[in-house]
């Protein structure tokens, strides 16, 4: 089984799929971390120095690599369904669960995790809040397109959203 984990930057889909692989013993891969490993550079890097078109490509190629792998969970990156290719790699080969974040629980995940020394990379030339309103806007329709299941992570703790996963999961093969 390959359970592959789609949303918005900071929606859960590290912290989640670090706990859902963990519970139901399957391996973890995060793309974003794989990529990061495979260029030595931050995806923040790689985005200014080589562009989205490049790094997008980077993010193809890291997912075809771990969907090969059977028994894994993948948190893919934000942007992953933004290629056509990408959903139908990811449809054809794992349960794909979507999860969702209003801009505002975003915007506060972010700035957390800016205080951590995290400072996410802007795809725009917008400020935050305008930068993840449009992009969640521009995402929702593919996301919801390249699903089969999507929870809601604003008021769940990611234990909780893992519970709610793995009950899907059983009642899904009945």
């Amino acid at each position: 089984m390959i359970i592959a984990l789609i949303g918005f930057r900071c929606a859960g889909k590290s912290t989640i799929g670090k706990i859902l692989a963990e519970k139901l013993d399957l391996r973890h891969v995060d793309l974003d971390k794989y990529i990061e490993g495979e260029n030595d550079k931050s995806i923040t890097d790689i985005l200014s120095s080589k562009g989205e078109s490049v790094f997008r490509d980077m993010e193809t190629v890291a997912l075809k690599m771990a969907i090969k792998h059977d028994n894994s969970v993948i948190a893919c990156g934000g942007g992953v369904v933004m290629r056509e290719e990408n959903i139908k790699l990811l449809r054809q080969g794992a349960v794909v669960v979507w999860l969702e974040a209003s801009a505002r629980t975003i915007a506060e995940r972010m700035q957390k995790d800016a205080s951590n020394g995290y400072k996410r990379p802007s795809l725009t030339n917008l400020g935050p809040i305008m930068e993840i309103t449009t992009l969640l806007a521009q995402r929702l329709p593919f996301y919801a397109g390249a699903r089969h299941v999507g929870f809601k992570t604003d008021e769940n703790t990611p234990d909780e959203i893992v519970a709610r996963i793995i009950t899907y999961l059983k009642n899904r093969k009945k």
